[in-house]
Formats: C-alpha cells, sequence, structure tokens
C-alpha cells in the first residue's frame, strides 16, 4: 500500500516517483504504523519473562489465572487471555497493541475479584467461588466499552 502511494500510478510503478525521499515517507509511515505493535509485543515479551521467573509459585497468581481461565470459559465473547489473543487473535482487530491494552483492563478486575480471597486456603478455592454474576458486571463494564472502541471481536479468537 505505502509503496503504491509514494511510487506508483495506477498500479504501475513510475520510476521518477521512486525518490530518496518518497522511500523515506515509506519507512516512517510503516515506522508510525507498526511501531505501537512492536512495542506492545516487546513489552509483553519482558513480562512473561517475569512472570515466569517469578510469578508462577505465588499462590495469589495462581489463582488469578483459574479465575481468568473459569472467566474465559464462561465468557469468550467478553474476555480473553492476553496469551490467548496473542497467539490466536490476529482477526477480529486483536493487535498486540490491543491485546496489552485489554489485559492491563483485564489484570484490574482480575485483582477486583481476587481480593475477596485472602488466605491460602481461600485463594486454592477461589476459581470455585468467584461471583460470576459480578465477573461479567464487571467485564461489561469495565472491558466491553474498550474493546467496542476499538473495533475488536474476541469470537474471532479460538483455541
Amino acid at each position: 500500500k505505502l509503496l503504491e502511494k509514494y511510487c506508483c500510478e495506477n498500479g504501475v510503478v513510475v520510476p521518477d516517483r521512486c525518490t530518496a525521499e518518497n522511500f523515506a515517507r515509506v519507512f516512517a509511515e510503516l515506522e508510525q504504523e507498526r511501531r505501537p505493535n512492536a512495542e506492545a509485543i516487546c513489552d509483553m515479551a519482558l513480562e512473561n519473562f517475569i512472570e515466569m521467573r517469578d510469578k508462577t509459585g505465588d499462590v495469589r497468581f495462581q489463582a488469578l489465572k483459574k479465575i481468568e481461565n473459569k472467566l474465559e470459559n464462561a465468557f469468550p465473547n467478553l474476555i480473553r487471555s492476553r496469551y490467548a489473543m496473542v497467539c490466536y487473535g490476529g482477526e477480529g482487530n486483536v493487535s498486540y497493541s490491543n491485546a496489552k491494552h485489554l489485559g492491563l483492563i483485564q489484570d484490574e478486575i482480575l485483582q477486583s475479584l481476587c481480593s475477596k480471597f485472602q488466605t491460602e486456603a481461600e485463594l486454592a478455592e477461589a476459581a470455585e467461588k468467584v461471583d460470576l454474576n459480578e465477573a461479567k458486571k464487571l467485564l461489561e463494564e469495565k472491558l466491553l466499552p474498550e474493546q467496542q472502541r476499538l473495533g475488536i471481536d474476541l469470537s474471532t479468537v479460538k483455541h
């Protein structure tokens, strides 16, 4: 698209338009278009490294992941894990930057739902005891408006 915009006319390359200035414009626009996704995947890769290194043995973290999984199965068109969005979400406008953004909102919701469970015993049962009505309300109030604003369709995220 960008080469066509700067170096072509009617779908045909015009050598006189293939200038250094036009190529510079192509690369500048390409960088502007792709940078948000490149930065998002870089940030999420680092977050994943820290998560795997520091958190997988943490009882609260495990409870959050179990609650996330339960919500994902109960409300697949409202919430998908960032992992699922990144791996399976190219369609439906689920870009890396959108997945990162939604993941931050989802984390707030999960933290809120998990805050009611404090002891190790409570955290071990959190997924079974999480209030699905409250969860759905939070997803619809906080997450759904962002999905709609960004034009995201989570029904395309399959795994």
